[in-house]
């Protein structure tokens, strides 16, 4: 029996703080067709990295409203 499981994804959710991850997993996502939902938090997001993405700029607390917002949109994968 195989360790590893193969998965497949049509959406991600990426709670995007600061630094470079953030953009290396858009572009991950860009270049094999997965759908990605940001969830930036003000003061700690770059602008730069929602610019052309479907996102929710929220404060930290604000986790229901992200949940929901997630939910929404039928993100079932999430990334922090």
């Amino acid at each position: 029996m195989s360790a590893t499981k193969e998965i497949s994804l049509t959406s991600l959710g990426i709670i995007a703080g600061s630094g470079v991850l953030p953009r290396l997993l858009l572009n991950y996502c860009h270049e094999n067709g997965i759908k990605p939902y940001v969830v930036g938090f003000t003061g700690q997001t770059d602008p730069q990295t929602i610019i052309g993405q479907d996102y929710l700029m929220t404060r930290i607390g604000a986790s229901s409203k992200t949940v929901k917002w997630l939910h929404e949109n039928g993100v079932k994968d999430l990334v922090l």
